[in-house]
């Protein structure tokens, strides 16, 4: 999984422990246990993090609630903002509308 600047940085030292994705065909491959492999966005770095639990939900805010934004984007101060980053990957607002969203809980 490729995580751009600064999330590569903060899911490598533990400062964020949620990664939330929208619940495409690809995560829902994913299973509590599983090791997933992230990258920077060249595909450098590799490290990996079990999945300690699965959440889904219906948009990104809620998952952001749930999960809250310290766990999330613990670089943001509001959900709005965090919401708005997410809505700015391409095609990810369409996406999480029709797919949800899953919040992925590293250990």
């Amino acid at each position: 999984m490729k995580l751009s600047k600064p999330y590569y940085n903060l899911v490598k030292t533990n400062k964020k422990i949620v990664e939330i994705r929208v619940y495409d065909d690809k995560r829902k491959q994913l299973s509590v246990g599983d090791k997933i492999l992230f990258t920077k966005t060249d595909g450098s770095g590799e490290f990996r993090r079990p999945i300690k639990k699965l959440s889904v939900s219906k948009n990104f805010e809620t998952a952001l609630k749930r999960s809250t934004l310290r766990k999330a984007m613990p670089n943001l101060c509001k959900i709005s903002d965090a919401v708005d980053i997410y809505h700015s990957f391409p095609n990810y607002k369409q996406d999480a509308k029709k797919y949800g969203v899953l919040s992925i809980y590293l250990e």
